[in-house]
């Protein structure tokens, strides 16, 4: 090949040269393209899988494209709280009345059973809903339909107070809860007592306090009245004849009203030792002439006659501090039934009473048996006073379980033949 061949073949590389970088080229610009489309997609992928984001149905996809700015969130409104949750103190007044406005039992004998009436007017011009009906003790039991008492309409409810044993003035009370109103309170009183009534029933020797401090008094004067308007006499008070007070009477007259004094004179005030040592009983013992109330009793507060506390290992209790018992003649005895409370279920309980037993030399006593009395029970306790013993009596048993001793005060009184009472 000559030189004059040269610039053909020149010619001829440097077009295949060219032919090969438009190809390369197109290919780059191929590749770039395809490139970009995929992340469009994969974008487009990624959108639709964000928090918040739905995938659009079908036909709304253009409307979804076509929306340039997010509509407000609406704020959740809290829902009313349910009438439950309302403290009663922030519930409005229910316009409504008890008929009548309170329960005045007025003297109840003791372990009597009274039931009284009552009734619930509502005043407003809207339902007055009545959710639970509440007592306010354990001697209260109350009869009253909960639901929905119309405007102006009424409804009636029962109260049964059972009295106890000892002598008392008892408070009480029913209350009503209402679904959207303040609960209502109908107060209830009864004053347990036999048939005469002593004011105060509590000698306090102590300034302060029950049963400590100094003792600031050594004579009080008491107040007995007929609780049924029945004449009666002073026959006694503390063993001795009684004491009247200036411008009181004649306590040895029959008359419904009384006074007479306690004076301790003959006892020491910190100890209550009489000279020949004595001790003081725990209550001062007033005789009257009253059939039904022959002794009647003033509990005296000092701390030698300080509480009995229950042990905590006991599961039996009773809440009577004093038994007064009915009156006998020479010779007989009288039993008389003593409530008991549980701390466990029966079947649950590890300890029994088993004896009654007398710390007094004015009387036997014996437990003849125990009673149901739904979840709790009844001890029956005999007691027998001794020959000779006429007048008032008092003195203390014990309950006894094989763990425990409690002790309780009895009173009682032995009645006088036509001679002694002469005497």
């Amino acid at each position: 090949m000559t030189r004059d061949d040269e610039p053909g073949i020149l010619s001829v590389m440097i077009t295949s040269i060219l032919q090969r970088r438009a190809v390369a080229l197109k290919s780059i610009i191929m590749v770039v393209v395809l490139l970009g489309v995929m992340a469009l997609i994969v974008l487009l992928f990624a959108g639709e899988r964000d928090e918040g984001v739905r995938p659009s149905k079908a036909g709304q996809a253009t409307n979804s494209l076509a929306t340039s700015s997010p509509q407000p969130v609406q704020p959740i409104q809290p829902a009313a709280p349910a009438a439950d949750e309302i403290p009663d103190e922030d519930k409005p007044e229910a316009e409504a009345h008890f008929e009548p406005a309170s329960l005045r039992l007025g003297y109840v004998l003791p372990e009597s059973v009274i039931t009284s009436e009552f009734t619930l007017v509502n005043d407003s011009d809207e339902p007055l809903l009545v959710k639970e009906v509440k007592r306010g003790c354990s001697c209260t039991e109350v009869t009253f339909q909960a639901g929905e008492i119309p405007p102006g309409g009424s409804r009636k409810g029962l109260a049964t107070f059972t009295a106890g044993m000892t002598p008392t003035t008892k408070n009480n009370k029913v209350r009503i809860l209402f679904e959207k109103h303040r609960p209502m309170t109908l107060p209830m009183n009864a004053m347990v007592s036999r048939a005469v009534h002593v004011q105060p029933p509590n000698f306090r020797m102590h300034a302060k306090s029950s049963f400590d401090g100094p003792v600031a008094r050594t004579a009080s004067r008491v107040q007995l009245s007929s609780t049924d308007s029945q004449p009666f006499r002073v026959l006694s008070s503390g063993g001795r004849p009684p004491i009247p007070v200036s411008g009181g009477g004649n306590p040895s007259e029959p008359s419904t009203a009384q006074s007479v004094m306690i004076d301790i004179g003959d006892y020491d005030k910190e100890t209550l030792l009489d000279p020949q040592g004595n001790k003081m009983p725990p209550f001062w013992i007033i005789e009257t002439d009253h059939p039904d109330a022959p002794v009647i009793e003033v509990r005296i507060m000092h701390r030698e006659f300080f509480p009995h506390r229950r042990e905590k290992e006991r599961e039996w209790v009773f809440v009577e501090n004093r038994v007064v018992v009915d009156a006998v003649d020479p010779g007989e005895a009288v039993q008389f039934e003593l409530p008991i409370i549980w701390n466990a279920l029966e079947g649950q309980r590890t300890q029994q009473i088993i004896a009654a037993e007398s710390n007094s030399p004015q009387f036997e006593a014996s437990l003849v048996g125990m009673k149901k009395d739904g979840r709790k029970s009844k001890a029956v306790i005999e007691i027998r006073p001794v020959e000779g013993v006429v007048g008032p009596y008092q003195g203390r048993i014990e309950l006894v379980s094989h763990e425990h001793r409690a002790p309780l005060p009895v009173i009682g009184h032995v009645n006088r033949t036509g001679s002694q009472e002469a005497e």
